[in-house]
């Protein structure tokens, strides 16, 4: 073996001394570039973006430390994406109430036995007063707990567990109690409470008027705080009678597979117009130069 290149012929010469010495003998095979990237790369680092790509072949990454780290991280976050921000902000709180719980009566939450969490079930029964769709919930939170740390949840395959729950649901019931249904004569009273001449007045209007006229859940057009905005300006557009709305994110529209277009309707001289309210806005917005994309002004 020989070549052109004096410092690589240093390491040469050392390799055949190393052979004579320990009775040794090396070969050079051919391996392609497709199958030997990290060399393959180093070769061409004159080329644009070569170096970023061995950068990322390397076991130790220099831009941003160890590759295994940087993987688990990235798995760790889209770990944490499994749910949705509401779902979590549920469990959170469904979580306080099950720890808090064992404080008080002294017990270990992970793994819970079979007599603790029967102790559970009663106090959200006989205590908290939950419907037992309630009580439902807040004890899948306990069953994620235990999947989460590798062990068998309490629930599954528990006889006595299931047969507490057959027994909680015989006595207290299972009927669901739907919302107070809005209507249109309570709309009126919120346009009598309110100055619509005010940003902030108006757009609670409209929330009011898009959630009913637009039969959506508060959560397709209202947002938590003012950096996560559900409905934005540039989601309305503008049609021949009224408004169409594109809601990209629903409870049921979890990843973005579809887009679902909700029609305001324009409803000429009618008190309760959902176009004429939206388009009012629309334009006070425009006639005080809001640099905010959200539809609604978050506070007073």
């Amino acid at each position: 073996m020989t070549s052109r290149n004096p410092v690589v012929m240093v390491y040469i010469r050392f390799l055949f001394y190393m052979q004579a010495v320990y009775n040794f003998s090396s070969f050079a095979i051919h391996i392609p570039g497709k199958f030997n990237t990290l060399a393959d790369a180093c070769s061409r680092l004159h080329e644009k973006d070569k170096l970023s790509l061995e950068y990322d072949l390397l076991p130790f990454n220099p831009k941003g430390g160890c590759v295994e780290d940087t993987l688990v991280r990235v798995a760790a976050e889209y770990r944490s994406r499994g749910w949705a921000e509401s779902t979590k902000r549920l469990y959170r709180f469904q979580l306080k109430c099950y720890l808090s719980f064992c404080e008080t009566m002294s017990i270990q939450p992970v793994p819970v036995s079979t007599d603790d969490f029967s102790l559970y079930i009663a106090y959200l029964a006989h205590y908290k007063k939950f419907r037992f769709c309630t009580i439902q919930n807040y004890l899948a939170v306990v069953k994620h707990l235990h999947k989460a740390n590798g062990l068998k949840d309490p629930i599954t395959d528990n006889w006595h567990i299931k047969h507490l729950l057959l027994g909680v649901k015989r006595d207290i019931g299972d009927a669901q109690v739907g919302a107070t249904a809005v209507t249109p004569n309570m709309l009126l009273m919120i346009k009598k409470e309110l100055n619509l001449c005010r940003l902030y007045d108006l757009s609670v209007y409209v929330a009011c008027l898009i959630g009913f006229f637009g039969l959506l859940r508060p959560g397709n057009f209202l947002f938590k705080d003012k950096h996560n905005p559900i409905l934005r300006i540039e989601q309305i557009g503008s049609i021949d009678d009224g408004f169409i709305i594109t809601v990209h994110k629903t409870k049921t529209i979890q990843f973005r597979e579809k887009q679902l277009n909700v029609v305001i309707p324009q409803i000429t001289g009618h008190l309760l117009c959902p176009a004429s309210a939206l388009y009012r806005l629309l334009s006070l917005h425009q006639i005080l130069g809001s640099m905010v994309r959200h539809l609604y002004c978050v506070k007073v």
